[in-house]
């Protein structure tokens, strides 16, 4: 029985290696897909896609947790300004629409 390189990674049960997936994964990211895209597209989980992103050396992406609703408002971590829970688009964002827009304007330079 010949021995496998050392430098792969075993076989995974469909006969691909994991460094073929995340060959792909890179591709992909490349391509300036998100990485729940990605999961959705290879058929694997978020936290694979993240397991497999994190081994490629790219650091992982930072998500901002939502402060605490005070009196019917929230402060938005971005613009820091107290505002009213319909400025944001669901009670789990962290940031206003209109920073979110913003931004999402200034990518798109």
């Amino acid at each position: 029985m010949p021995d496998k390189p050392a430098n792969k990674e075993p076989d995974k049960p469909d006969g691909r290696r994991r460094d073929e997936v995340r060959e792909r994964v890179k591709e992909m990211l490349d391509r300036g897909m998100s990485q729940a895209s990605i999961a959705r597209q290879l058929h694997k989980s978020v936290s694979t896609i993240a397991f497999h992103v994190r081994n490629l050396g790219i650091e992982a992406k930072e998500y901002l947790s939502p402060d605490p609703i005070k009196n019917g408002k929230r402060k938005c971590v971005t613009c820091g300004k107290r505002k009213t829970l319909g400025a944001f688009k669901t009670e789990r964002t962290a940031e206003c629409t209109m920073c979110s827009r913003g931004r999402s304007e200034r990518e798109d330079e």
